[in-house]
């Protein structure tokens, strides 16, 4: 990044995040299949998201891998993560 570079951060709730500069967007942990009655409301879903070259997973708790095959597929985005989620993912 250069100065001036434009950066967006957007929290998906849960431990998801978009982080979107004037060249790429990452996608950190996208979950969205939420119970609908979990607080804070997820107002997103899978299907909504539609950018995105890479996704970085922290860990292999679903609540940051489960969405991932879908939002990939979408998207077309590169997945890193451990060869342990690596599996489950795959």
């Amino acid at each position: 990044m250069r100065k001036g570079d434009r950066v967006e951060l957007t929290w998906f709730g849960t431990a998801g995040f978009r982080i979107k500069t004037d060249k790429h967007t990452i996608l950190i942990d996208p979950y969205f299949t939420r119970n609908e009655k979990a607080l804070p409301r997820q107002p997103f879903k899978p299907s909504d998201i539609q950018d995105g070259e890479m996704i970085f997973i922290s860990h292999g708790h679903f609540d940051h891998i489960y969405d991932v095959p879908a939002i990939s597929s979408n998207i077309g985005a590169r997945v890193y993560c451990g060869k342990g989620i690596g599996e489950t993912l795959i």
